[in-house]
C-alpha cells in the first residue's frame, strides 16, 4: 500500500524483528528498504528514508546478489530520485531472477510510465503480467490505469483506478490516478474533485506537483507557483516531467516559474 502508514508501520515491526533475529537476513532486508522508499515518495520525503532505504537494498544485495527483492529494493530507490531508466532495468533484473514475481511486474510497469517518455504500452504489458500472477495486487491495477492513460485510452484507465478502488474503498491513491485521468481529458473540475480525495498523501512530492499542475490548468498561477514550490522544496526534482507537462503554459509564461526552478537546480 503507498498511502496506508498503519500498514507500512506493521510490516516495518515484522521486519524489524525478523532482523533483530538474524541482522543479514536478506529479504527483512529489502522488505525493510521498501518500506522506507514507500515513506519517502508518499509520507514523508526527508532525504534519510531515501539514505536508509538504499543503505538497506544494497546490504541485501551484497548478502544475496541473486535475490530479486533486493533488485526490487533497489529500483524503488532509483525511482524516488526519480531515475526511472535505472528503476526500470533493475526491475527487468529482478524478473530474470524470478519470473513469476508479481511485485518485479508491478514495479517495472511504474517505472515505464514514469520514463520521459513514457512507454505506456510496456508499462500496460507489465501491469497485466503482475494481474495476471496476482489479481488482488491493487497497485497493479493503479499502474495499468496509468499505463492506459498514457495511450489516451481514458474510459479504460478510469475503469482500471476504479478496480484498485474496489479492492480497497481507502485506497486514494486510485484518486490521484483519476485527478490525472480528468485532467488528460481537459476536466479540470474533475481532476480537482478527484484530487481532493487524496488525503493521507497530501504533502508528497508527487501530489504536490499534480496539485500545481490542476491549478495551473485552471489558471490559477498564483497558487499553482505556491503548490509547485512546496513541491520542489519536499524534494520533487523530475525535471523531465515539469518540461512535457503540456498543462504548464500558464506558468512557464510567469518569470517567476524560471525563476523558482532555478532556485532548486533545475533549468526550466
Amino acid at each position: 500500500y503507498f498511502d496506508a502508514p498503519e500498514k507500512l508501520e506493521a510490516a516495518r515491526g515484522h521486519l524489524e524483528r525478523a532482523l533483530a533475529l538474524d541482522p543479514d537476513y536478506p529479504l527483512a532486508l529489502a522488505g525493510l528498504s521498501r518500506v522506507e522508499a514507500q515513506y519517502h515518495r508518499n509520507l514523508d520525503p526527508s532525504p534519510a528514508r531515501l539514505e536508509r532505504a538504499e543503505e538497506l537494498a544494497r546490504r541485501a544485495l551484497a548478502l544475496q546478489p541473486e535475490l530479486a527483492e533486493a533488485h526490487l529494493a533497489l529500483a524503488q530507490v532509483q525511482g524516488n530520485r526519480f531515475e526511472y531508466a535505472r528503476a526500470a532495468e533493475s526491475c527487468r533484473e529482478a524478473i530474470r531472477r524470478d519470473p513469476s514475481n508479481a511485485y518485479a511486474w508491478d514495479l517495472l510497469a511504474w517505472a515505464l510510465a514514469y520514463l520521459q517518455p513514457p512507454d505506456g504500452r510496456g508499462a500496460e504489458e507489465a501491469a497485466r503480467r503482475a494481474i495476471t500472477l496476482q489479481a488482488s495486487l491493487i497497485g497493479a491495477h493503479y499502474h495499468l490505469g496509468r499505463a492506459l492513460l498514457l495511450q489516451g485510452r481514458y474510459a479504460e484507465a478510469i475503469e482500471a483506478f476504479g478496480q484498485a478502488k474496489s479492492l480497497d474503498a481507502s485506497f486514494e491513491t486510485a484518486d490521484f490516478g483519476l485527478a490525472q485521468a480528468y485532467l488528460a481529458q481537459g476536466d479540470v473540475a474533475g481532476a480537482a474533485r478527484a484530487l481532493a480525495g487524496v488525503r493521507k498523501t497530501a504533502g508528497a512530492p508527487v501530489v504536490r506537483a499534480l496539485t500545481a499542475t490542476v491549478q495551473a490548468a485552471s489558471g490559477d498561477v498564483d497558487n499553482a507557483l505556491t503548490s509547485l514550490g512546496q513541491a520542489l522544496d519536499a524534494g520533487y526534482r523530475d525535471a523531465a516531467a515539469l518540461r512535457a507537462n503540456p498543462h504548464l503554459q500558464r506558468l512557464r509564461a510567469d518569470p517567476r516559474y524560471a525563476a523558482l526552478l532555478r532556485r532548486f537546480g533545475i533549468e526550466p
